[in-house]
Formats: structure tokens, C-alpha cells, sequence
């Protein structure tokens, strides 16, 4: 049984994104919309358009405070990697932070809540960031580019190790 039907892309829709409290739903696409769900009422939250970042082809939910919805990033086709925070006094998120962390569209996000950081794919390469107390980000590791692509990326054993999938070479 539906139980509720969330619209307003316009256009493809490439990620999804449930908060870990279940209250809040990120969704991006190719219409250059990020938009942020209320779950428990079933309306937009927030929309965030990012017309000259071209389209939103990943994301994650960031929280490095108690608050499981305080925040998250978000890739583009550009390679531009954003850090939204939540302004809790405004009842909206702001941009926090935002760099280019590919050549070409990050494939896919990851954030470790043990680590407290975020891997990013494309361009065939693996990139690890740390999140700073301000929300900025910081480039830790950045491995060779390779020439299959990197589709996906996955922390395990709490955060000290990342696994990366390639699409052509079939590996892990």
C-alpha cells in the first residue's frame, strides 16, 4: 500500500536518501534540484537549485552532531562536491561548504559517522574528506585515477576502511 506520493522533479530523479530517524528524505536529479522531504508530513522541506553545478548524481546524510538531520552533501555532474548544514534558527540549510572534487560527475557519496568522513568517486578515483568543526572540507586521500569507472563506495569497520566498485574491470 502507497503510502505517500512525494512530486516535484521535473526530471530524471539519481539519488535518494533517507535520514537515519526516518524524518527527512534528500533527492537530486536532472533537473539540478536537491530537494529535501518532511517525511512525517509528507512536504518539501527545503529546495535547493544548483542550475550551474548540472545535475545532482549523489548524496549523503552528513551528521557529525547528535542530530541526525544536520547535515548533508551532495555530487554534481560537474564534479562539485556541497555541504549543506542546518540553520536552526531559520528552520532551513545553508551552504556550508563546496569544492571540486572531480573531473567529471561524482559517482557516488559515503559518510563514515565513526570516522566522521565523507568518500567520493569519479573519474576512475577514490577521495576521502574530513569535515571540520566550521563544515569545511578537507582532502585527506585521493588515490591515481584509473580507467574504469569507480560506480560506488562503501565504509566499513567503522569508518577505518572503504570499499570501491569499478564498473568495467568488475572489481572491488
Amino acid at each position: 500500500m502507497c503510502k505517500q506520493t512525494l512530486t516535484r522533479h521535473t526530471n530524471a530523479i539519481n539519488t535518494l536518501q533517507i535520514s537515519q530517524d526516518g524524518s527527512r528524505l534528500l533527492s537530486g536529479g536532472d533537473d539540478c534540484l536537491v530537494i529535501v522531504w518532511d517525511l512525517v508530513q509528507g512536504i518539501e522541506f527545503q529546495v535547493i537549485s544548483i542550475l550551474f553545478n548540472g545535475s545532482i548524481s549523489s548524496s549523503a546524510w552528513t551528521p557529525t552532531s547528535l542530530d541526525p538531520i544536520s547535515s548533508f552533501a551532495f555530487g554534481c555532474a560537474d564534479g562539485t562536491l556541497s555541504v549543506y548544514c542546518q540553520v536552526p534558527t531559520k528552520n532551513h540549510y545553508d551552504l556550508a561548504a563546496s569544492v571540486a572534487a572531480h573531473v567529471g560527475p561524482v559517482e557516488d557519496i559515503n559518510f563514515s559517522l565513526g570516522s566522521k568522513q565523507i568518500a567520493t568517486v569519479g573519474n576512475g578515483c577514490l577521495k576521502l574528506w574530513t569535515i571540520d568543526s566550521n563544515r569545511q572540507l578537507s582532502n585527506i586521500i585521493a588515490t591515481s585515477p584509473r580507467e574504469a569507472i569507480a560506480r560506488s563506495v562503501s565504509f566499513f569497520d567503522q569508518g577505518s576502511s572503504v570499499l570501491v566498485t569499478y564498473l568495467e574491470s568488475h572489481e572491488v
